[in-house]
This record gives structure tokens, C-alpha cells and sequence, in this order.
């Protein structure tokens, strides 16, 4: 398997992998966070990554280097109360703090449910461990409850909290979309016609651009403008006439907007939106404000006489 997102590369595991695989789990911080015995020297590693192999776990790399930085494993669930998969994960440290795991099972969720045929994923993480419950309340998932986890290297059993992700509630992100998605959500929403050149330019010309799926149906969409470096807005904010007033507009930019800050990265910078009147107060519920400024707006007509 390979699936590739913004910044990551998703594919099974090879052999040679071995000496990025010892260079993060080396760090007893990754390992024990995982319930996991820091890997001791390379040998071992390489015991892992045949593991790996054998039981189709998914490397995580980074784009530009297919360097590996991770892994996700998919298993039947521990707590046999339960029906369906589980997912486990591990990332390198010096990784930690970027939504890397976030973007990397925004995109195997639906992988899982495709391969595995099942509508419920687990997944469970010690009560200490505040990143991975964040990582699992950002992508829907729900908890369950506490859970007497026996399986530690070198360790009394603990409590986990354990998640359920229904597959109905999982919302998948992609930050892109095609021409023939904007038309179509254009007139789905009533707005006006645009001639094929400025369609074509507007999407060619747009910065960061994102879709919000779930169960591979897409329900919204939007894109932002910016000069690369300073101002930055946000337009084009459509959502399914179908899928109006079910929060579904809010998820996807606030998804939106985190991702457009960790593209611009830590420098100063403003993200302004383009609101509908009347619409000030849905904008204002993810942190815009009027106070700074407020936008005005001339609408250049066709001129249908030009020419003749």
C-alpha cells in the first residue's frame, strides 16, 4: 500500500528501514509512551521491522526524504468486550507538537475501513499520555472507558482510556480539490456563474485549498489567497446545502486554519475571511474578529455592450 498526503508518505514496511526505525525507538521516551521496550541496538530493530512486515504495519515518512519517522499498527482489539480493529501508533520525538499523526490517520482511517470491511476502530493510550488523547479527540473519536492494559515490558499492568471511532463520525480532510468539485458545490450553493478561464485561474492561483469527506462523499469545501508571506484570506466557503447547520462548516475550517498556520509557520502574519453578511457571528465562533477591520466589497460587472 502507499498513500501520500501533504507531508507524508504511507507504505508498508521494508527491511531497510531498520536504521531509521532504531534511530526513533531507541528513545525510551517513544517506546514507553507505546507500551514498548526502547529498542536496545540495531539487531533488535531489525526483529521489529520483520514484525512489522509480517503483520502489514504502516511506516510513516516524511515526503521529500521517505525517511522513516513512525509507524501505525492495525490489530484485532485487546479488549475482547469489543468487535473491530484497533489502531496503535508511534511517532519519532523530534516529531512530536506538528500533526504529523493526525494527517498520517486522517488518511488511514478510511484505508482501514476499505481493507478490513469494518465501520468501528479503537485505539487506547495511557491516562498520562495528553498528546495521543488529543490526537484521538481531534479525529472524532469517543471515549469508552478505562481499561486494565497487562501487556508492559517490565511493568505492573496500567489503565488506559479507551476510544471508539464510529465511521459515520469521521471526518477525512484532503487539501486539494478539482475543478468539476468547485462548479459543482458553485451551483449547489447558488452562486453565480463564472466563465471556464477564471475558474481554471482562481484554482491555479490559490494558496492552500482544503475538502471535507465523510464516508467518501464530499460535503464542503474552501479555499485561501494570500501574497506568501503576510496576508493570507480565507474565501469560497461552501458546504452542502444537505449538510448546512450540523457543524460540518466549522470542522472544516478550523481544520483549515490549522493547517494554513503550520504552512506558514512561526513568523507574524493575518488571515482574514470573506463572510457573506450576515454570517459575521459563525467566523467569530473560530476566532475572528471585527475589531481590527472590516471588509467592503465592489462587484465588477460583465459588461455585455463591450466590444459591440
Amino acid at each position: 500500500m502507499e498513500i501520500i498526503t501533504n507531508r507524508l508518505i504511507l507504505r508498508s514496511f521494508q527491511i531497510e528501514d531498520v536504521y531509521d526505525v532504531f534511530e526513533y525507538s531507541k528513545n525510551p521516551n517513544v517506546g514507553l509512551s507505546a507500551a514498548w521496550a526502547p529498542h536496545p541496538n540495531i539487531d533488535y530493530s531489525i526483529l521489529i521491522v520483520k514484525k512489522f512486515i509480517r503483520k502489514n504495519e504502516i511506516a510513516i515518512c516524511l515526503k521529500d526524504s521517505n525517511k522513516v519517522i513512525g509507524s501505525i499498527g492495525i490489530m484485532d482489539v485487546v479488549n475482547k468486550e469489543l468487535t473491530g480493529k484497533e489502531l496503535s501508533f508511534a511517532l519519532s520525538e523530534e516529531y512530536w507538537g506538528q500533526g504529523i499523526m493526525k494527517e498520517a490517520l486522517n488518511f488511514v482511517i478510511p484505508y482501514i475501513v476499505e481493507q478490513y470491511n469494518t465501520d468501528k476502530i479503537y485505539c487506547c493510550c495511557f491516562l498520562e499520555n495528553e498528546r495521543s488523547h488529543n490526537v484521538m479527540k481531534g479525529l472524532g473519536f469517543k471515549e469508552l472507558g478505562k481499561y486494565l492494559y497487562d501487556d508492559i515490558p517490565d511493568s505492573d499492568p496500567k489503565e488506559v482510556m479507551y476510544y471508539e471511532l464510529q465511521f459515520d463520525d469521521f471526518y477525512h480532510f484532503e487539501f486539494t480539490f478539482s475543478k468539476e468539485q468547485y462548479i459543482e458545490f458553485r451551483n449547489l450553493v447558488g452562486w453565480c456563474e463564472l466563465e471556464d478561464f477564471q475558474i481554471d485561474n482562481l484554482i491555479e492561483n490559490s494558496t492552500y485549498k482544503i475538502a471535507i469527506y465523510n464516508k467518501g462523499v464530499l460535503l464542503g469545501l474552501a479555499r485561501c489567497i494570500s501574497d506568501n508571506s503576510y496576508i493570507y484570506l480565507l474565501c469560497d466557503v461552501m458546504v452542502h446545502p444537505n449538510s448546512q447547520g450540523k457543524g460540518i462548516g466549522k470542522k472544516m475550517i478550523d481544520a483549515f486554519i490549522k493547517h494554513i498556520s503550520h504552512e506558514i509557520g512561526n513568523h507574524h502574519a493575518k488571515l482574514y475571511i470573506m463572510s457573506l453578511k450576515g454570517k459575521e457571528g459563525f467566523y467569530e465562533t473560530l476566532g475572528f474578529s471585527g475589531e481590527y477591520a472590516t471588509g467592503l466589497t465592489i462587484v465588477l460587472e460583465k459588461d455585455e455592450d463591450e466590444g459591440n
